[in-house]
């Protein structure tokens, strides 16, 4: 599935190994780079409730969607 991020990056979620949550932000993790011992990732978003934006990212993937779009915080964190 292919995610345009608050910044407007497009990310490939296929590619991803984890989508997680760091001080409300939330990251896909998309590989480890072993020269530099840190994870490659792409930031989505900040939210002030981001485990509900992190469980509709995972609805909209076992939905079978394509695309899909980070919504902004403060529209009810865009999540219905």
């Amino acid at each position: 599935m292919w995610i345009l991020t608050q910044d407007g990056n497009i990310v490939n979620l296929d590619k991803s190994i984890a989508v997680e949550i760091h001080n409300n932000e939330i990251f896909s993790y998309c590989g480890y780079d072993s020269l530099e011992h840190d994870y490659l990732f792409d930031m989505l978003g900040k939210y002030k409730d981001p485990e509900k934006v992190r469980d509709a990212i995972y609805q909209a993937i076992a939905e079978g969607k394509r695309t899909w779009t980070m919504p902004m915080d403060g529209e009810n964190n865009g999540v219905k």
